[in-house]
């Protein structure tokens, strides 16, 4: 038979250990609280942060007001209407040649100098005109002989059909009882200029250049005096030409030369 008076075990064990546990979690709950709460104090005593900017102070620019016109007031600018022009697409010789003397005609030098005139003439042609009243004294062929000598030695080309001429009067003023004669001796040089005037183009003769002497002799000292004078006006003719000459080779050309 059994023993009826046995023991049963206890649950004292357990239950100390529950509330041990439940004691100590309620503390930690307690601490976090206690924790949580004064953080929350903290911050909600805690100034606000304010943060300070600089603004810069905008600066108003006044701005000029248009002035109105009038749509009556402004006048109608006329337009020119330009005439159409073909350009072919090669230039003939003609128009090539028209070209080349326009250019050089707004291209042209003055001429500083009466005897600058005398440049780039190739050769002259000879003319003498002697006055009547002394063609017993001197003949017209003694005098071209004696020019035309003056100017081979000068090496100036004579051409009887240059475009320019150069020319030797004698004028004579006899007095009543014809003993004495006082002269005008002249050496022109006469050629072909394009004369331009509003536009208009024309060619004319025209003497470009002159020198003379005036003389006076008994009627048997005409040649010699006639002479005389062609000498000196042919030396000083001769030099000027061939200065000029000289000259023109150190001038720059221009354009299309």
């Amino acid at each position: 038979m059994m023993d009826t008076n046995v023991e049963k075990p206890t649950d004292v064990g357990v239950s100390g250990r529950s509330t041990v546990l439940i004691l100590s979690v309620t503390f930690v709950i307690f601490l976090l609280t206690v924790v949580f709460g004064t953080l929350w104090l903290h911050e909600r005593n805690r100034p606000d942060v304010v943060k300070t900017v600089t603004v810069e102070k905008i600066r108003e620019v006044p701005v000029e007001r248009i002035k109105e016109v009038p749509v009556e007031k402004i006048k109608e600018v006329p337009v020119e209407k330009i005439k159409e022009v073909e350009v072919p697409a090669k230039l003939s010789d003609e128009q090539k040649a028209l070209i080349d003397l326009g250019t050089r005609m707004l291209a042209r030098r003055k001429l500083l100098k009466t005897e600058d005139v005398l440049y780039k003439i190739p050769a002259f042609k000879i003319d003498i005109i002697l006055d009547d009243s002394i063609k017993d004294q001197i003949t017209e062929d003694r005098i071209r002989n004696k020019l035309e000598l003056a100017l081979r030695k000068s090496r100036i080309p004579i051409d009887n059909g240059a475009g320019a001429t150069l020319t030797f009067e004698v004028y004579a003023l006899w007095n009543k009882l014809t003993t004495q004669v006082s002269t005008s001796i002249n050496l022109k040089v006469l050629d072909w200029v394009t004369l331009a005037r509003d536009g208009d183009l024309r060619t004319a003769p025209v003497f470009i250049y002159q020198d003379n002497m005036i003389g006076y002799a008994g009627k048997i000292k005409i040649q010699e005096l006639v002479l005389g004078v062609l000498d000196e006006l042919s030396e000083r003719f001769a030099n000027k030409y061939l200065a000029v000459q000289e000259k023109e080779k150190t001038v720059a050309p221009t354009p299309s030369q």
